[in-house]
């Protein structure tokens, strides 16, 4: 049986010591969910990710802070998640037994480290009656709960966005049939509004990074701050290739280098050519294709599967694609392809930029990203 067990860092050292105590326990095997230090932590987001993993059947939980109160509050939000807050081993015994129990919630300084262990080895040792009691659980578990997460569920945001993106290349592919012409000459026309959309979308991530880093500098370790600065800066780099850093908009002169080396006389990497070979077609061409295989398809099931995968790529501040990004881009790239024509990119380009645009506001694992649930 998995235990996910968290604590805040008032209750960091209490955690700490009852993680010995379980692994002497036959039977049971622990999954630390944080925080993994005595820095100020955030009780709800830790709260949060024992209450999913219990939500979804993956085992029992016990939470601790302070009082035991905010994570309890916190992991009652969740649908099915059945959190007793316990000071003796009696209430914890009967949480299990006429309640069902099935987060433990504790608090670290109202109650001895002896008296922790009596209340969970009681409760981890405590079966459900069952009955009586199996219709008064059913009873509020029909009643629903108003923090219901499903990590795969789309946003209302999402479906608006990732349905003009559809539209919009479904649209191109159609016009791409009929008129070539119009489509390779206006509708994918160089700095025309499918490559100023993605301008805009890489300009508003790049401003949730900052926006992320500002509120999360405290309350999280330097590897998270270093994955936000690192995505701001991919998201900055994106935004300044798609207008060649401003020359397309004031129209400066391309320094030496640039006009002599890139293909289009401009100011950016991606367009260079170095010992005849086109860095667009290595990096931004077949290097990107990889990385976005990879990035889509192979990260979101090792995340799913691997708790220390998942630990180092939370710890980083790496989002994590829902299985409907993954759908999107593999309609987009199947319509794309299917215009036939050498500016499929700009659809590609276009649609992809914004697929990563709801990926990043809305990933699987998006409480990694919020203060408070």
């Amino acid at each position: 049986m998995k235990i996910f067990i968290a604590s805040d860092h008032a209750a960091f050292a209490a955690k700490e010591e009852l993680k010995t105590y379980l692994a002497a326990m036959p039977g049971y095997e622990y999954v630390d969910e944080g925080c993994f230090s005595p820095e100020r932590a955030s009780y709800a987001d830790l709260a949060s990710k024992v209450a999913l993993r219990v939500q979804n059947g993956d085992g029992l939980g016990i939470l601790l802070c302070g009082s035991g109160i905010g994570v309890s509050m916190v992991a009652n939000r969740y649908q099915n998640v059945r959190a007793a807050l316990c000071r003796t081993s009696e209430e914890a015994k009967l949480s299990r037994e006429h309640n069902d129990s099935n987060i433990l919630c504790v608090g670290a300084r109202l109650s001895s480290m002896e008296s922790i262990k009596q209340m969970v080895d009681v409760w981890l040792t405590t079966r459900f009656e069952g009955g009586r009691h199996s219709e008064r659980i059913a009873s509020f578990n029909r009643l629903g709960a108003v923090g219901r997460t499903d990590p795969e569920a789309l946003a209302t945001a999402e479906y608006w966005i990732l349905g003009a993106v559809l539209a919009a290349v479904l649209f191109g592919t159609i016009l791409a049939q009929y008129n070539r012409t119009y489509f390779e000459t206006i509708y994918t026309l160089e700095d025309g509004w499918l490559e100023y959309g993605g301008v805009w979308a890489l300009g508003l991530l790049f401003a949730l990074c900052i926006k992320r880093l500002k509120d999360l500098w405290r309350v999280r370790p330097w590897t998270f701050r270093v994955g936000l600065i690192i995505l701001g800066l991919v998201f900055l780099f994106g935004a300044g290739e798609e207008i060649s850093w401003g020359q397309r908009i004031f129209g400066n002169t391309s320094p030496a280098f640039f006009a002599n080396n890139n293909t289009q006389g401009e100011t950016n990497f991606h367009n260079l050519v170095l010992g005849g070979m086109k860095l667009n077609k290595l990096i931004f061409g077949t290097g990107l294709s990889i990385a976005v295989v990879f990035y889509f398809l192979v990260m979101p099931i090792i995340y799913r599967r691997r708790e220390g995968f998942r630990k180092v790529v939370d710890n980083f501040g790496v989002p994590i694609a829902k299985k409907w990004h993954l759908l999107a881009y593999i309609i987009v790239f199947l319509l794309a392809y299917a215009t036939g024509s050498h500016k499929k990119g700009e659809l590609l380009e276009f649609a992809g930029v914004w697929i990563f645009f709801c990926l990043y506001f809305f990933p699987v694992n998006k409480s990694i990203f919020e203060k408070k649930l």
